[in-house]
């Protein structure tokens, strides 16, 4: 697999710069303490699925609180559903339409030059064209990354607000050679309401947290239905525009660990693009630091990967491997 190293590290530098305003708005969320709901079975669930590049059955409102995202991918390839908060500027709203004419088209000119060979310069330049309200985006987790024909399935807490919810993973054009984002056509507003939906925070088999040291595993991991809490205590910034994050993947007998690595960062062009070397059955995508999200999962016996979207995860030990019995 083809590695940009020094465009990586450029780029990962100027994307530091450009999200620290995301990253530093804690933003809003209730006491993370000891919930007493009972797993995901819980009143408040927004259930869709996708057909080629574009998602089907979302609604365009919900409650708010905890709020439980059910994915069926029915597309033919990788997707994440990634949920953000988008600001107010001078009193009118952010859309997603304004993320499609405004966002898209600057990362789309960045990835083209990195898959053209330019120098990184030129590919950092393309991002002063970011919009200046893109800073105040919050990331707030949803369903991560997941393969074909499997359903994943996160709870978040949200709070009253307008929020979009988009996949950002890139598929190989043959043709042109191009990895093009499907965020054109692979996203859509969402607003939450005042009402409450009525749900309790899961309870949670084991725990994931996401910090400085990496990612630490808390507790049994068995076979069956299965549901982690995910707690994010990490306020780093690795270069991807994102909170930190975590998706599991179940292992096949030949994956290769250093391969599943590279493909976990976008900035590559291969990266989050062709078909990884795992089968993803969900997870949680970016939040801001000290939020606290929960995915259910189903887990047979077998070999599995806790990782994180971030460049190099087993450098920074962002990539942990578990053994269900």
């Amino acid at each position: 697999m083809r590695r940009i190293t020094t465009t990586v590290m450029t780029l990962a530098f100027a994307f530091t710069l450009i999200a620290a305003p995301s990253l530093a708005n804690q933003g809003k969320g209730p006491d993370q303490g000891q919930g007493k709901g009972q797993g995901l079975e819980n009143p408040n669930v927004v259930e869709f699925t996708s057909e080629g590049h574009h998602f089907v059955g979302l609604p365009e409102e919900i409650p708010s609180g905890w709020t439980t995202f059910r994915y069926h991918n029915g597309s033919n390839g990788e997707h994440l559903a990634y949920l953000a908060d988008l600001p107010e500027v001078e009193g009118t709203q952010i859309t997603a339409a304004d993320s499609v004419t405004e966002v898209a088209p600057v990362f789309q000119a960045a990835m083209d030059r990195i898959v053209d060979g330019d120098e990184p310069s030129a590919a950092f330049a393309e991002f002063a064209d970011l919009p200046k309200w893109f800073g105040d985006v919050v990331p707030m987790g949803g369903p991560g990354l997941v393969a074909p024909g499997e359903v994943a399935e996160t709870t978040v807490y949200l709070e009253p607000g307008h929020y979009q919810i988009e996949c950002y993973v890139k598929s190989l054009d043959e043709e042109t050679d191009d990895h093009v984002f499907h965020t054109e056509t692979m996203i859509q507003d969402l607003v939450v309401t005042d009402e409450d939906g009525g749900a309790h925070e899961p309870v949670a088999d084991f725990e994931v947290n996401l910090t400085k040291a990496g990612i630490e595993i808390d507790g049994d991991v068995r076979p069956g239905q299965r549901t982690f809490k995910v707690n994010l205590d990490d306020d780093s910034l690795h270069g991807n525009f994102l909170g930190n994050s975590v998706h599991i993947a179940r292992l096949d007998d030949d994956t290769d660990l250093d391969e599943l690595d590279a493909w976990m960062s976008w900035v590559e062009p291969e990266g989050l693009s062709i078909t990884p070397p795992a089968t993803f059955l969900g997870g949680v995508n970016g939040m801001r630091p000290g939020s606290t999200a929960y995915v259910s999962v189903h887990l047979t016996p077998g070999e599995y990967a806790f990782v994180s979207e971030v460049d190099n995860p087993q450098g920074k030990d962002m990539l942990a491997t578990v053994t269900v019995p």
